[in-house]
């Protein structure tokens, strides 16, 4: 559990200082323009991630002993909260507030206390602060797409979400009346997968032999059962087989 409690410390320290080296370069107006998606502003990302990391916190001090289990009351209260803040304090604050979360995750003994209760249920302490890594890693993406940038998502963290991308892939995935399924290779790095569709939306390990239906960058992959891929990086891409596979999945995945 020390290794993966490591490598989470690291990832969530590492995409922190990305987040914070790209805020502090922003102006105030520069905030206000839309991330990715577009229903959001750039302070509205930061300002998620903000009130997320203060429900974080309160979990893990609760997990301490410091305090009530919080509430749904309490969550609304902190949204509410940063609802209300100007986009330039958003900004500012969301930093702040995840530059403590990640000090007081940095000082966890992973040994002493490797579970806690979560959202109304056990949940292991790398499962939770796995999840936090996630949101961190695809929204601070969120926020260097909606800058116009050439955004590519950390690098050093696709390991990371490639592992965690079957519980991405059932909750962006969207029902289908009719079941079906593709093979998909990876690369930068190397995985194979099998996503099934249907009632609910299903993606394993792929073990079996032969050649995939789609072969893709890990990098768009990831993006994609994200819910993070624009329309106009599929036409003209890509040989038209692949055109039409990642049209196929582009509509199957509605993303969060």
């Amino acid at each position: 559990m020390f290794s993966a409690f490591q490598e989470l410390v690291t990832g969530l320290r590492e995409s922190h200082e990305r987040l914070s080296g790209l805020v502090s370069s922003l102006q105030a107006m520069d905030v206000t323009q839309p991330a990715y998606p577009s229903d959001w502003t750039i302070a509205d990302t930061l300002s998620h991630l903000g009130s997320g990391a203060e429900i974080t916190l309160l979990i893990l001090r609760h997990a301490r002993g410091d305090g009530m289990e919080p509430a749904q009351a309490d969550y609304v209260e902190i949204w509410d909260r940063w609802n209300a803040k100007k986009p330039s304090d958003q900004a500012a604050d969301s930093i702040a507030v995840d530059g403590v979360l990640v000090k007081e995750i940095e000082a966890l003994d992973p040994e002493s206390r490797p579970s806690l209760q979560a959202y109304g249920s056990k949940m292991a302490l790398t499962d939770f602060l796995a999840m936090r890594l996630d949101e961190h890693v695809i929204h601070t993406w969120d926020i260097e797409a909606g800058l116009g940038r050439s955004a590519k998502i950390d690098a050093a963290r696709l390991p990371h979400l490639l592992g965690r991308l079957d519980k991405a892939a059932a909750r962006s995935g969207i029902a289908q009346p009719e079941a079906w399924a593709m093979r998909i290779a990876v690369a930068e790095p190397q995985a194979r997968f099998h996503v099934r569709f249907g009632e609910r939306t299903t993606l394993t390990v792929d073990e079996e032999s032969g050649s995939p239906d789609l072969t893709l960058p890990a990098e768009t992959f990831v993006r994609l059962v994200f819910g993070r891929v624009a329309s106009s990086e599929i036409s003209g891409r890509w040989n038209a087989e692949t055109e039409d596979a990642l049209s196929r999945l582009h509509t199957m995945f509605r993303g969060y």
